[in-house]
């Protein structure tokens, strides 16, 4: 099936809530928020820098899911850190008491 540009724009947006615009924008959010270049966040997701690039200056736009995908897996990666470190510190003070 192929679809004209409204139609393809249109099926696009109606998976996200943002624009085809707005896209771009948010991945470079996400990118800042954790620090990283353009060229250690790309290999992070195992996307060609330049590709990334692209995105960023807006010559391209990734579908709408890649920056929800992207703040999924940063957040839950958070979450697993902030879970191991109550593990270490709850180790330690079981040692601690051992001792």
């Amino acid at each position: 099936m192929r679809y004209n540009e409204d139609e393809k724009r249109n099926h696009l947006e109606g998976e996200s809530h943002m624009s085809l615009t707005e896209i771009p924008i948010e991945v470079r959010k996400i990118r800042e928020e954790t620090g990283l270049s353009q060229n250690r966040f790309a290999a992070y997701f195992g996307i060609p820098c330049q590709t990334y690039q692209q995105w960023e200056r807006k010559e391209r736009t990734p579908s709408p899911y890649i920056p929800q995908m992207m703040d999924y897996i940063i957040k839950l990666e958070k979450k697993v850190g902030e879970l191991e470190e109550k593990d270490q510190e709850a180790i330690q003070n079981k040692s601690q008491h051992i001792l």
